[in-house]
This record gives structure tokens, sequence and C-alpha cells, in this order.
């Protein structure tokens, strides 16, 4: 039918009844077809898959397994019966009045209806019966449409104006006459424009709410009255003690305001608790006042004096309020000027609170307190200009971090500014490490530019107190912090101070004894073993001006050793020729030269033997060539062209005879760093999966599964007819076959049991007979 097919919750109901619990009874043959039917399903899984198997590892199965695709077949023909439409039957007799009770005892949902609907045309109910319950539908909702809209004329409050929404929104969901429906949205206009009096701001509330549900356009005042009145509602909630509601109060009484909202009880309510919470708040407020002025309780204060003007306190009680804030403030102000003269920060506040509070005299106050600071300014640059000391250092930072952020002057704060950084230029002497170390502290108080040859001066001479500082018996476990101290006093430049020169005399004598007793290892470890923990000792014995020369001696003799061994060892000669530039060496630069002119001749060599050999020696020759090459830093343009080389080896027509060759260079690939072309590496994958199937196999259809998508896979990628692929195709066949074989005697097994299991159960021939036959109907 046209419109949606809908069913009474009751009907739709009456018909899952019947279906789960009625009095419907199988005949002999159905229950026969379904005791066949359930052996056959059970059965045929394992039937296909064998089958399958058969044929994807190319076995003959018409010639050898015609009895199990029989069986498939006659499986597939197979149907479950089905029962629902044969229930629908006349079910919506007694639904009317049981349905038109329920519209008249409450509001109706559409969508349950809409949904009982559909389950009851699901469920097979005739087309003749749901066009009837359809209409019945339509015409209720029409006359409660109808109903709604006679109310509503009669007279507007919020129950009927909620009832003619509803009703509305039923009737557009069914479908009833547009030209009812839309009367019905006028009538509702009509109870919207009547709203933008502001008299029944109850009203108001409902019909905006309500206005999408008709689908009818609300002017946008209406919607932000109706949101203003909501706020006030929720504010006249609220307790008036609730101090933490003083805020949302007020928030709902300003925008009502804003608004122009008209007045209402609610409104009125909440201006009540407004002035009740924001007078209590204020009176707790002045009995907590504190013997000494805080920025926290003063700014409280304002903030409980900005509430009660807003909330319509009496002015009597502000005002009182108000004196009292600007004694604080001077109080505060005095305070601020006595015991923090040199922090901006406090100051800056307490003028600021002095100016809230309408302290008397504020603005002259300020203004000979600039004067005063800029005289301050002026002869701190004179003292510094004449005699540079750290007290005076300090003075001019204090002073031009003050008169930049409370008396700002760009002339004044830039001739102060060039006067502390000209104090910083040098030449400095250990001596004077102390003035540095404090004029750089300050510096960033004062704003000014540090030369870059003395800004980490503090940094490294922290560092050094601190390395000094750690226990003696732990200078051992502590070597890697005295070398960061002394690095970082030879990267600045930090003159040779007391402290300096203790920790280098004490790094000196404990790296000596260190790197003995790591040479005296050697016997047990290898030097590159070694070659962490040397490379330590020896930058430590470095920085700290010991001698090294037993270190370079035992790195020299194992350059000369590795030199003189494997030239494939590419690690090892990298490592001893990094220990022997660590440790000072001599000549490794030549030494290295020389043996990159070797590696040369050799890259050439490699180059040429390989080149169309087809031989594993050699490929593997010039893989680990190139490795090396690469390592010991070769030109890369050469390094390249042997690569370029070995890339050339994995192209071309490969047959079965060329793939021990083949699989050999994608291996070694990887030393030269060349990439395996696309469809090496497809064959090197396929083959790999194929022996990890093989390696795997036994008799059960997961490993025969496995096995044939290897094959299918080396055959996708092209890999060439070895003897490992062919065998792998008849062991797949035998498996395969064998596999089938079982599957067909298994499955009929099965079926002969059902049949048995339906005489057994007392089903007459005739009566199994008719069950396949329902089956294939």
């Amino acid at each position: 039918m046209g419109g949606p097919r809908v069913l009474l919750g009751l009907a739709s109901c009456a018909v899952c009844c019947q279906l789960v619990g009625g009095d419907y009874a199988y005949t002999p043959g159905e229950n026969a077809a379904h005791l066949i039917q359930q052996a056959q399903i059970s059965a045929a899984p394992a039937l296909t898959a064998a089958v399958n198997s058969a044929n994807a590892a190319g076995v003959d199965v018409d010639a050898t397994g015609a009895n199990a695709s029989a069986q498939i077949r006659a499986i597939a023909d197979l149907n479950l019966l089905s029962e629902v439409a044969a229930f629908a039957g006349s079910s919506l007799a007694k639904v009317d009045s049981d349905w038109k009770a329920h519209m008249a005892s409450s509001e109706l949902d559409v969508s349950n209806l809409l949904t009982a609907f559909r389950l009851a045309e699901e469920a097979g109910v005739p087309e003749d019966e749901l066009q009837t319950a359809w209409s019945l539908v339509r015409t209720e909702i029409l006359q409660q449409v109808k109903t709604a809209k006679y109310a509503v004329q009669t007279s507007v409050t919020p129950v009927t104006a909620d009832r003619l929404a509803h009703a509305i929104l039923a009737g557009h969901q069914v479908g009833v006459d547009a030209a009812e429906l839309e009367a019905a949205r006028e009538e509702f206009s009509g109870v919207l424009a009547g709203c933008a009096t502001g008299t029944d701001m109850a009203l108001l509330e409902v019909a905006v709410e309500h206005a999408g549900m008709a689908r009818v356009a609300v002017p946008s005042p209406l919607v932000e009255w109706a949101a203003a009145q909501g706020s006030l509602v929720q504010a006249n909630r609220w307790s008036a003690d609730d101090r933490q509601r003083l805020p949302d109060f007020l928030g709902a009484l300003a925008r009502a305001t804003e608004l122009g909202l008209p007045a209402s009880a609610e409104r009125t309510e909440v201006q009540t608790k407004a002035t009740s919470c924001a007078t209590s708040l204020l009176n707790e407020v002045l009995a907590r006042k504190p013997s000494q002025p805080s920025t926290a309780y003063v700014t409280e204060f304002l903030e409980a004096l900005g509430f009660a003007q807003k909330a319509k306190v009496d002015s009597s009680q502000w005002i009182a309020a108000s004196t009292q804030i600007q004694a604080l403030g001077i109080a505060y102000l005095q305070e601020k000027l006595a015991n923090d003269p040199n922090d901006h920060g406090k100051l800056g506040k307490a003028f600021e609170v002095g100016v809230l509070a309408r302290v008397p005299g504020i603005d002259a106050k300020r203004a000979e307190y600039n004067a005063g600071l800029h005289s301050r300014l002026a002869s701190a640059k004179r003292a510094i200009v004449s005699s540079p000391t750290a007290a005076g250092m300090e003075e001019l930072a204090h002073a031009i971090a003050l008169t930049h952020k409370l008396a700002h002057n760009a002339d004044l704060l830039e001739s102060a500014r060039q006067a502390y950084a000209q104090a910083l230029v040098g030449p400095f002497l250990a001596s004077d490490v102390p003035f540095v170390k404090l004029a750089v502290e300050f510096a960033s108080v004062a704003r000014a530019k540090v030369p870059d040859t003395i800004m980490n001066w503090p940094s490294a001479e922290s560092a050094v107190e601190s390395a000094l500082a750690l226990p003696v018996e732990e200078d051992a476990r502590n070597s890697q912090t005295f070398q960061q101290a002394l690095l970082l006093v030879a990267q600045v430049g930090l003159p040779d101070t007391l402290q300096v020169t203790a920790l280098r005399s004490r790094v000196r004598s404990g790296s000596t004894a260190s790197l003995d007793e790591v040479l005296a290892k050697e016997g047990s470890m290898t030097l590159l073993e070694l070659m962490p923990e040397l490379v330590v000792v020896v930058e430590l014995a470095k920085a700290a001006g010991a001698n090294t020369s037993t270190a370079q001696t035992a790195a020299s003799s194992l350059l000369t050793q590795i030199l003189a061994g494997d030239r494939n060892d590419a690690s090892a000669l990298v490592q001893a020729f990094d220990l022997a530039s660590a440790v000072g060496v001599s000549q490794v630069a030549e030494r290295r030269a020389a043996l990159q002119s070797d590696l040369q001749k050799r890259l050439v060599g490699t180059r040429s033997a390989a080149a169309g050999s087809g031989s594993v020696a050699a490929i593997e020759a010039l893989a680990r060539s190139i490795q090396v090459a690469h390592k010991l830093g070769l030109p890369i343009a050469e390094v390249e062209s042997a690569r370029a080389t070995y890339a050339e080896q994995m192209q071309g027509n490969f047959s079965a005879s060329d793939m021990v060759f083949v699989e050999s260079a994608a291996d070694f690939a990887s030393l030269a760093r060349v990439p395996v072309p696309g469809t090496v590496s497809a064959w090197m994958v396929a083959l790999d999966s194929l022996r990890g199937a093989l390696n795997s196999q036994s008799e059960d259809a997961g490993s025969l599964n496995a096995l044939i998508q290897a094959i299918a896979a080396c055959d996708a990628a092209g890999v060439p007819a070895t003897a490992e692929l062919e065998g792998a195709r008849a062991t797949a066949k035998a498996l395969a076959t064998a596999g089938m074989a079982q599957a067909t005697a298994e499955s009929g097994s099965v079926l002969a049991l059902a049949m048995d299991a339906a005489v057994m159960a007392g089903i007459k021939e005739a009566d199994i007979l008719s069950g396949q036959a329902v089956l294939r109907s």
C-alpha cells in the first residue's frame, strides 16, 4: 500500500504470541523434512571444503568425486520452511475499541505506531486490514488536531498550546489533510504573536519550546525572551543563602534588562534574592577585616562591593563600605612602599588597588613616586659609570625594572641599559668572576644584553662547585659529571679560579688511575669491547690535562692488528679508527687514506668479477666490498656505481637453474644497501611461504590449504618451476585426493544416520519422502 504500513501495538503483539506459543503443529512430512535438512546441513561444510581443496590442488573431481559433488548439489537445493505468514490472519478485528481508548487516555506516540504497522506488514497482515487500520489512525488524529485548535481558540494557556503542538506533529507524521494542518499552524502562530506582549511568561516558554514541533517559525526577540525567562526561572530555584550563585543571579537579571524583558514574578523574586545575597556577602567580608592589609582581601572586598552595587543594595551600606576600602587601600600602599620597594608587581598592584578604592589623592601620590623613581635610576647609573660594583649592578637592575613597569621613560631606560651593558664588556680576571656572575644574573631584570663571552660563566661556575661538592670516594662513579664541568669551563672561557684549579687537580689524579685500570682489563676483554669505557676515561683525562700516551699506544697497536686482519669486517675497522681518533693516535688520517685507496682497488675488482658472472661467490664479494667502502667513507660516486652493478645482476629472465644465484643476490643485497627488484622480492616472499608450508605439513585440512595457497602465491609471482616447487605440487595433490575420499565417506554416514533417526521416530517412509518434497518446494 502507498502510505506507511502501520499496525497497532496490540495487533502486533497478538501475532507474535501466536508465532511463539500458538496451536500450530507440524505435519509428519514437515517433521521429517527438518530432520533430514539438519543432517544434510551439518555434513555440507566438510564435504564442500574437501571438494574445493581438491579443485585447487588440481585433482579431477568429476572423475573421482562424482558422488561428493552430487551430495553437495542436493544439499544446496534444500530450503527452510516458512511459517510466519500463515498466522497473520485477521488479528486486527478486535483493535478498534482498544485503540480508541488509548487515544483518549494519553498522548499518542506516533513513532511507536509507525513501528507497529511496519512489524504487522512484515508479518503478512492482509492489505485490506492494514488499510482499514491506517484510515482509522488518520481519522482519529485529524480529530485531535481539530479539537486542539478549538481549545486554543477558546482559551490560550500553556496546556492548550502544548496539546496543539503535539497534535500538529502527529498529523504531519501520519499525513492528515494539509489544509487542516496549515490552519492549526496559523492558530499556533497566533499564540506566539500574543506572547509578544509579555503578559504571560509561562505561555511564552511553552510556545517557543514547542514551535519546532508545530513547524512554526519563532521571531528572534521571542526566542531571546524565552531564554532569559528560563534563566530567571532557573535562578529562582536557588537559595538566597548560596553566595556562589550571586553571579548567576546578577547575570540572569542583567540579561533580562538588556533584552527589555517585561516584569514578572520570577524577575522580582530573583532581584530580591540577589540583593539579600549581596548584602550578606558584603557584611561577611567587612566582618573579616584584617589588621594587616593583603592583596587577596582587598581584591575580595572590591568584588563584594561591586556585587552590592549591581544587586541594588541600600546605598548607605555600600557607601560606608567604600569608605573602609579607601582606608584599606592607603594602608596597603604604604605597607608595600615600605617593605617591597623593589617588587614592581606588588607596588603596581598597590597603586591599582588605590585607584579602584578611590583613595583620595592617589594620582598625586603616584606622580610623586614616579619622580623619585626617575631620580633613583639616574643616581644608580652614575654610580656604575664611575665604579662598577656587584651591589651597584643589582641596584641599577632594580631601578631599571621599576621604571620600565611603573614610570616608563624610554630615554632614561635606554641610557641606563647601555650603562649596564657597558659594565659587562670586560676584560675580566678570575677575581672578577663573582661580579660577572651577579651582573649576568640581574641582566634579565634590567633587560640588558649580556656579551656571549660571559653569558654562561655563572652556569660553568655552578657546575664546578657542584662537582667539587661530591664525595671524593665516589669520584670513579662521577667521572661524567667532572668531565661535563671541565668541558663547560673550556667552552665558555671561564678563567682558572681557585675552584676550577682544584677540580682539575682532583680529576687529573683520578683519571690517570682509571686509565691504568681500564687498560689492565685488556687480557680478559678485547680493546674494542673496552672502547666505550676507555673513551670516557681518556676524554676526562684530556679535560684535566693528564697523560694519555698508554691509551694511544694500545689503540695504535689495535688499529695495526685490525688492518692486517679481515678487511670485510667493516664494524671492526670503523671502531678501530674511531678509538684511535678518540684517544689521539698520531697519523690516523694518513692510515685511513691508505686503507681507502686499497678498498677502491678492491671495489673495482669485485665489480668486474661479479658483472654477468652468475656466481654466488662473486656477488657476495661485491656486496661485502660495497659495505666496507660505504662504512669507511669512500667517494659516494664510486660506491653508487658499484651498487648499480650489483642491482643489474638481479635483472633479467631467470630460469629454474638461476634460482640459487638469484636468492643469494637477494640475501646479500642488504649488505650492499641495494633494493631488491619487485619481481625478485615477490619470488623470495612466495618461496619463504612455500617452505614454511612444507615444513609444517600434516594430514589436516588447514595444512593442505596453507600449502595450496603457497603454491598459488608462487604461480602468481611467476616463480620459475624449480624441483622444489614441482615437488610441492605433487604433495598437495596426494593430500587433497585422500582428504576428498575421507569427506565423501563421512558425509554419506551422516545422511544415513538422519534417515535412521526419522524411521526410529516413527515417521513413515511416505512421510520422509513428503518431507524431502517440502524442503525442495
